[in-house]
């Protein structure tokens, strides 16, 4: 392992080896067969994946679980779950040519138990999935008659204990079903082809002979089409994958020309989009495209394990994954369209005959709405149930295949027709219980512990040890070795991060929601239930089982420390061929060398640079903190204390940190270390003051999806009041108004909006009182600030390839030159290293006087713009409510502007207000992403100007996680009082003390002369007099003003209703202070300290020595050198008093 990577040097030794022994004969051990062309291994994934999951259960699935809107779960977990992780089976199959087994033995020895679970669910799942094929043939066999058989009721079926306390109602009629009723569609699936038993507490009864002929020959037909492995199957593959989409076609031009069809239709698609908040919607999300996929089956790496070793399965993934789910979406239009036309023959509406879905869907809500065609039923039966048959031999064909490829690997010497045969022989042999009057509830039992628990477990071992311990650098590598394409950060991220964090979520919903399994509503018996756990268990256990006979295999040996070594060592993991091991040894060691030597990255061009700085710096400040400050400072004639501050800080601060990290090459840590020694501590100030911004900053982004979503329906949940609320409004002596209530009518009453309960009670679930605790996390807020960070990680993954916004602030403050000055500081971001990261990243030419101007003036006109903007809107709200704009406005600030009077106000526009609401949270969700990016960017440049060689996706992640879990304080029901208390000390004390000694650093003890002389060589403009006055005087001068005000007028923190905050938590308010200046002492101390052996004045000077300060490129700090040397030479010494001399320096002369 050299630096996160795996360099196999066992391969470069059996190289060796091999050329000391000479070739080798290897004519004994046959080759493994391959794919006649690269469209049979396509074919053959589409004719595997597309199956009966996506015609029964996927329609069914996404009605029960929101319509139309599930789509975005699902959409979500194919992006995000589903095509990262069967692009990553398809690569470790055509990596190692090896099906499950070998491929895990490979990896790792201890794995080997893996493989073998794997293919132990794969086998309960082919043989259930037999029997369904055999119900299926037998629906088909039945459908070649005019009258199809399910169409009336037998009286036959008098005597069955279905029709015991129910009447029969024919399918073919107009009748509706009642609880009292059952159709004879029902009747005719359970009691004549399952002759099902509503009872196995004995027994499950003899298989069904007709249904046993049935999976005979469907076992029959799959040998033949796997009798010589991919030979036989590849050809196949062509029909097995195309003519399903033949019928489908013709099915879909019928069903959409039903009557009722589009009732029908429009009843699957329309969104339910408050079911989007469930975490069922979720779970099943995952669920659905887990299994549509074969995801953790084998049968993936497996067909991809008889591929070239250069093939292109990236290509295929594509395809195969998104025709998956196009095929899905196909299938629900196709099925909703024929049950919208049977519940307009019934003349109910479609939520009646959408009773069942699976089985239920395909063998009965299906065959009865066929039965009520009018014309040629038959036909449509007969192409239906021969679509499922052929979707059906497609899937089984791929998971039977599976389990032959195990054994061929193991005993290549075998014929593979002997062995297809004896799998099919295996297969059909347990394929007979599902046939017995009890096979039902034994496929139920058998897919709920072998068919689904099983694979979560296994499943999130597989992706564990993948990522995480053999390394997602190590299978990069190797997939960019066998592609020539380098996986990019959306891979990587959704195999070492979502991809893992997601199923261990998915699999702790599933245990935590786990029921008593049930069967048509009724209790297994304990003997079935035994049966299924003991599935489970041995599935799992066969990882220990097969562990401990390597152990005594290798025991006889090896010793303890060999042994252990050998069973957790990857020395056998790579490509089958010698040669192509040998190549992989050297592409690793050359990744790895010209990984060590990486160059700093650069903007793409100038206008990136630009780009992201407008987007740092325009931000949440200027669309919800300006206003309200212009609004409580004077209206209008705070624009000029604004602008003048701009201009004699706000812009000449912006220049000087774009200049600095320009010069520097270097994040604001490393700039101000190597600037001198002493100043290292301002640059971790800024970081610390940054991290937690960062970490509440997020919080804010959370509350503001949670609104966003909550926006889409046409009745906002806000615009009314709830009865749920009465108790705390009662408590508090108040009356809620909603969007009906007249201001006007409720003179001297104390007031609170449905919009503030909303925010604070549904939505914050905000306590009076945190002396007893702070709450645990709002687990709907939760997600939303997991998906807040995961989006921001994308974002900055790639370093500098995104763009950052300003910093949101919550503090307030009551003068208007004071309130100016903080208001043009924190709008543009300056003082917490932003500024700094992002022009690190710029060419040493670049022209930022340029940038810094188009920057600063186009900051303070989006300010001016969203004022007249969020006061327009402001002013509708009081006209509507019959209140004066002060009454509404008074009110606004901060995030009571964005979650109370903005939702407040579009509650009552009366055209489409749904759209102005998910305009506005998602432009402030935007502008959030931007702003965290560069906040977080900061923190990650820091870490990786210390450590190179650290990749810059495991540095974000490490930042995100960090800060993801402090974020969860913000998450309680206390969080928006630690919020205000972070923000205080961390947000803004401390960006306040080290922007102040930032400034002092630079102009006062560097030097004013010596930074111009800089800026100069870097620019080549002449610095002119009216940056030389701010940076030397007005900037230090007056911001020393500012922090000093700052302290005199602090008074103590209050939350709530003007509450103090209890001791615990201002002694971590001030903790937050002291870590950021105690760390100023630190420093000082210890460069002291190194350099103790000297007298106190050479001992500072060497403190405060700038020697190391200059351009990162070495051949310009040559230059640079001499430049200074020849403008020292040139310049005449300013002759006069102190005064004289540095008034011509501010001139410049």
């Amino acid at each position: 392992m050299t630096d996160g990577y795996y360099i196999n040097t066992a391969y470069q030794n059996d190289e060796i080896e091999l050329e000391k022994q000479g070739p080798k004969d290897d004519d004994s051990t046959p080759k493994r067969a391959k794919w006649g062309n690269s469209i049979e291994f396509l074919m053959s994934c589409i004719a595997m994946n597309v199956g009966l999951g996506n015609i029964w259960r996927f329609p069914f699935v996404a009605y029960e679980n929101g319509g139309g809107a599930f789509l975005i779960p699902y959409l979500i977990v194919l992006i995000l779950i589903g095509r990262p992780m069967y692009y990553l089976e398809m690569c470790l199959g055509q990596f190692t040519s090896r099906g499950n087994v070998k491929i895990f033995e490979n990896l790792a020895p201890v794995l080997k138990g893996l493989g073998y679970g794997q293919l132990l669910g794969t086998m309960c799942v082919a043989s259930y999935y037999a029997s369904l094929m055999a119900i299926t043939l037998f629906y088909l066999i039945n459908s070649f008659t005019s009258n199809l058989p399910w169409a009336e009721c037998d009286p036959a079926w008098a005597n069955t204990t279905w029709l015991k306390d129910v009447e029969c109602v024919p399918s073919n009629g107009r009748a509706t079903t009642a609880n009292d009723t059952i159709s004879s569609a029902e009747m005719w699936f359970r009691a004549e082809v399952l002759k099902e038993w509503d009872d196995i507490s004995e027994r499950i009864g003899m298989p069904e002979w007709r249904l046993t002929l049935c999976l005979l020959f469907c076992w029959i037909v799959v040998f033949a089409v796997c009798a010589k492995g991919v030979q036989t199957s590849g050809k196949a593959s062509y029909f097995l994958a195309l003519f399903p989409y033949v019928i489908l076609v013709a099915l879909l031009l019928r069903a959409t020309t039903l009557t009722g069809a589009g009732s029908g239709i429009l009843y699957f698609v329309e969104p339910k989009w408050e079911m989007l908040k469930t975490a069922k919607v979720w779970y099943s999300a995952v669920v659905q495209c887990f299994f549509s996929l074969n995801i953790g089956f084998g049968s993936v790496s497996m067909y991809a394990s008889y591929n070239e070793f250069r093939h292109n399965v990236y290509r295929d993934a594509m395809v195969v994954t998104t025709l998956d789910t196009f095929t899905s979406v196909l299938a629900g239009l196709i099925i909703f369209g024929i049950l919208g036309n049977l519940a307009d023959k019934m003349n109910v509406g479609v939520e009646e005959v959408v009773k069942y879905g699976g089985t239920g869907l395909a063998f009965i809500s299906y065959p009865e709405a066929i039965a009520k065609f009018d014309g040629v039923p038959w036909l449509f039966s007969l192409l239906f149930f021969l679509m499922l048959f052929v979707l059906g031999v497609g899937s089984l064909v791929g998971l039977y295949a599976s389990l032959v490829t195990v054994i061929m690997d193991s005993f290549p010497h075998l014929k593979i027709w002997h062995v297809s045969a004896m799998s099919a022989v295996l297969g059909f042999v347990v394929g007979l219980v599902y046939v017995t009057p009890g096979g039902q509830w034994i496929f139920t039992m058998v897919d709920y512990f072998g068919g689904t628990f099983i694979f979560y477990v296994l499943t999130l071992i597989e992706i564990i040890s993948i990522s995480w311990w053999y390394g997602l650098d190590d299978i990069c590598l190797d997939i960019e070795f066998m592609l020539k394409r380098k996986p990019g950060s959306y891979w990587r991220i959704c195999w070492g991060i979502i991809i893992p964090c997601i199923l261990l979520v998915v699999f702790g919903y599933f245990l935590a929601t786990l029921e008593p399994l049930k069967y048509l509503n009724k209790v297994y018996p304990s003997y079935v239930i035994v049966w299924g756990w003991a599935i489970l268990g041995f599935g799992v256990l066969l990882i220990p089982i097969w562990i401990t006979i390597e152990v005594i295999k290798r025991s006889r040996w090896q010793g303890c420390r060999e042994l252990t070594h050998s069973m957790v060592s990857h020395e056998q993991w790579g490509p089958q061929d010698p040669e192509m091991r040998r190549k992989l040894a050297e592409f690793k060691e050359k990744s790895l060398t010209s990984e060590s030597t990486q160059q700093r990255a650069q903007w793409g061009s100038g206008l990136e640079f630009l780009m992201s700085c407008i987007a740092m710096s325009v931000g949440l400040g200027n669309i919800w903190r300006f206003p309200f400050a212009a609004n409580k400072n004077g209206g209008g004639a705070f624009l000029i204390p604004y602008i003048i501050v701009l201009l004699v800080i706000g812009r000449p601060m912006y220049y000087m940190e774009m200049a600095l990290g320009q010069f520097s090459s270097k994040g604001n840590l490393q700039m101000f270390t190597k600037l001198s020694p002493m100043f290292k501590a301002i640059g971790y100030g800024q970081v610390i003051g940054a991290f937690c911004v960062a970490t509440y900053y997020c919080s804010i982004m959370a509350v503001t999806l949670f609104y966003l979503f909550s926006s889409f329906t046409s009745t906002f949940p806000w615009e009314t009041c709830k009865e749920s609320w009465k108790n705390y409004t009662e408590a508090r002596g108040e009356t809620c108004t909603d969007q009906n209530t007249n201001l006007s009518n409720l003179t001297g009453e104390k007031t609170i909006s449905s919009s503030e309960l909303y925010f604070r009670i549904d939505v914050l679930k905000q306590k009076d009182d945190i002396s007893d605790g702070i709450g645990i996390p709002d687990w709907r807020l939760t997600l939303l600030l997991v998906l807040s960070w995961l989006i921001t990680f994308l974002v900055s993954v790639k370093g500098i390839k995104s763009s950052g916004k300003a910093a949101y602030f919550l503090a307030l403050f009551p003068y208007v030159w004071y309130a100016a000055v903080t208001q043009c500081f924190f709008s543009l971001n300056v003082g917490f290293g932003t500024i700094i990261m992002l022009s690190s990243y710029n060419s040493f030419t670049h022209n930022i006087s340029r940038d810094a101007l188009i920057i600063t003036t186009l900051d303070t006109f989006t300010s001016m713009l969203s004022g007249v903007t969020i006061f327009g809107i402001l002013g509708n709200l009081a006209h509507e409510m019959g209140a004066a704009p002060s009454e509404v406005i008074s009110k606004s600030d901060g995030t009571s502007l964005a979650f109370i009077s903005y939702p407040d106000a579009i509650g009552k526009f009366e055209f489409v207000p749904w759209l102005f609401a998910i305009m506005f949270f998602f432009m402030l969700f935007v502008l959030g992403i931007g702003s965290l990016q560069a906040l977080q960017g900061t923190l990650n440049t820091a870490i990786k100007d210390a450590f190179p060689s650290i990749p810059n996706w495991k540095i974000s992640a490490c930042t995100a996680t960090c800060c993801f879990l402090i974020g969860l304080l913000y998450m309680t029901p206390g969080g928006q009082y630690i919020l205000d208390l972070a923000d205080h000390f961390g947000g803004t004390f401390v960006i306040y003390t080290f922007g102040i000694l930032e400034v002092v650093a630079v102009s006062w003890l560097y030097g004013l002369e010596n930074f111009c002389m800089d800026l100069e060589f870097m620019t080549n403009k002449k610095v002119g007099i009216y940056w030389r006055v701010c940076w030397g005087v007005l900037m230090p001068v007056l911001l020393i003003f500012i922090y000093i005000y700052f302290i005199f007028t602090q008074k103590p923190l209050v939350y709530g209703d003007n509450k103090p905050y209890p001791i615990g938590l201002q002694v971590f308010g001030w903790s937050i202070l002291a870590i950021g200046v105690i760390q100023t002492v630190f420093w000082f101390s210890y460069y002291l300290h190194g350099h103790r052996e000297f007298p106190m004045r050479k001992m500072l000077e060497r403190s405060f020595s700038t020697e190391s300060w200059g351009p990162a490129d070495n051949k310009r700090t040559e230059e640079w050198q001499h430049y200074k040397e020849a403008v020292t030479r040139e310049r005449e010494p300013r002759k006069g008093n102190w005064v004289q001399r540095k008034t011509a320096m501010l001139m410049g002369r």
